[in-house]
């Protein structure tokens, strides 16, 4: 259509009334056209005569209660309709292709370290469209909302108890203990004296492991650093204390040049801590997540951790 066609149309006809015409036509009723759209049943009636005058057509008569379309109304229905939910359909299309989403990574400050630069290397070669979002507040509070274009996963030593969420495992972290290098009763091997006589500490969000090995290790033996979550303080407590700790191998492979510990080995081997990736049941379907698995499940991945 050329500009002098466009220009003309404008002239004679508003196509915004077109879309109240539809709903109008739809609902048989002023007052619900009016309560869809959120305008007055006085704005509705206004541009149903602007209508009326384009087409020299009562377009509507009442009965009752309800609108009966005249055969015009009928027409124009028929005409416009198909095109408009193509229309609107495309322009949702276009409006999806360009808007920018987001995904949200709810994990605690180690895991987000550990696997966040993997779930945001799959998501932006994969889905440009995309921005990463760290949110440190993993234990999902109920107040919190995913929203329209928003895609959020969790990542935890525990599975999600929401209902609402899928929970799968996507690895194994292999643990240890370590110690101060200048330990001064603790050499390359935990005895059974140790066992039974050292402190013990454990990173806050493994808490958990405590149950597992209350066994061979006095539960009493134990106490909390501050309930702090950072293993960049938990190491630094290693190196200037006596204490014994259990920590993930990746954080000392990562982190044994920096500080003066060690890992020390023992006849009480500990089992691995399962990490899992939850995500909302609704988007079971989504691209992103489905390529996110698929990334953690590849042999190759495997390997790394």
């Amino acid at each position: 259509m050329s500009i002098d066609n466009i220009n003309k149309l404008y002239r004679k006809f508003d196509i915004n009334l077109l879309p109240l015409f539809v709903l109008l036509f739809e609902c048989g009723s002023v007052s619900q056209t009016a309560s869809r759209l959120g305008v007055s049943a006085s704005a509705v009636s206004q541009s149903l005569n602007k209508l009326r005058g384009y087409f020299f057509d009562p377009l509507f008569v009442r009965d009752c209660q309800t609108m009966i379309p005249t055969d015009t109304a009928r027409h124009l229905y028929f005409l416009v309709h198909d095109d408009m939910v193509k229309l609107i359909e495309d322009i949702d299309q276009l409006l999806d292709a360009n808007a920018i989403k987001k995904l949200v990574i709810r994990c605690s400050d180690y895991l987000c370290v550990r696997l966040f630069s993997d779930i945001s290397d799959v998501v932006m070669s994969q889905h440009p469209k995309y921005q990463v979002i760290h949110d440190p507040a993993f234990e999902r509070p109920e107040s919190a909302m995913s929203f329209s274009g928003m895609t959020e996963v969790i990542l935890g030593f525990t599975p999600c108890q929401d209902s609402s969420y899928e929970n799968v495992k996507i690895m194994d972290e292999e643990l240890c203990y370590i110690c101060s290098e200048n330990h001064p009763r603790v050499k390359d091997v935990l005895t059974e004296e140790n066992f039974q006589n050292e402190e013990y500490i454990v990173f806050y969000r493994m808490k958990n492991k405590e149950d597992e090995i209350e066994g061979f290790i006095p539960k009493s033996r134990f106490f909390s650093l501050l309930e702090y979550n950072s293993f960049i303080t938990l190491l630094k407590t290693v190196e200037n204390s006596e204490c014994i700790c259990i920590i993930p191998k990746w954080v000392l492979d990562h982190f044994k040049e920096i500080f003066s510990i060690k890992c020390i080995d023992s006849v009480q081997k500990l089992l691995p801590l399962p990490v899992y990736l939850s995500y909302q049941k609704s988007m079971a379907s989504d691209q992103t997540i489905k390529d996110i698995l698929r990334h953690f499940s590849t042999q190759a991945f495997a390997g790394v951790l």
